[in-house]
């Protein structure tokens, strides 16, 4: 469909210009490749629901532990929020034990982001605000 091309092509020009533009940006190489993750990953979200919320949340996941495990800075990509397109595909298209189990991907990569280590640094983790 148009639509998801477009929408694909905004997440993969959002990353890019992202990965240009922030200042303080960490993991600059490795945006492109997470927005293209994504881009796609939109493309294929309403044949396999399940199948892009495990892929798109399961980047994050590792980049997560990636960043967690070299002790750097947070990976942070304000294009990432597209991931919530995908999570309404999942509730959308997808069936009821694939919408239970996107779940659990879903919390289990907000489970996986490290806290902030300071209150002005943002984290897109809901489990570290509760």
């Amino acid at each position: 469909m148009p639509r998801d091309w477009a929408l694909a092509a905004l997440v993969l020009v959002a990353a890019v210009a992202e990965s240009v533009l922030r200042d303080g940006m960490a993991w600059r190489s490795v945006v492109p490749v997470v927005g293209c993750v994504l881009a796609l990953a939109t493309l294929w979200r309403r044949t396999r629901p399940l199948a892009t919320v495990a892929l798109g949340f399961g980047t994050f996941i590792a980049v997560d532990l990636a960043s967690a495990l070299t002790e750097d800075v947070r990976f942070s990509l304000f294009a990432g929020a597209s991931v919530l397109v995908l999570v309404y595909s999942l509730f959308r298209w997808g069936t009821g034990w694939q919408a239970a189990i996107g779940s659990v991907v879903a919390l289990a990569e907000w489970g996986s982001a490290s806290p902030p280590t300071s209150p002005a640094q943002p984290t897109r983790s809901a489990a570290w605000w509760c």
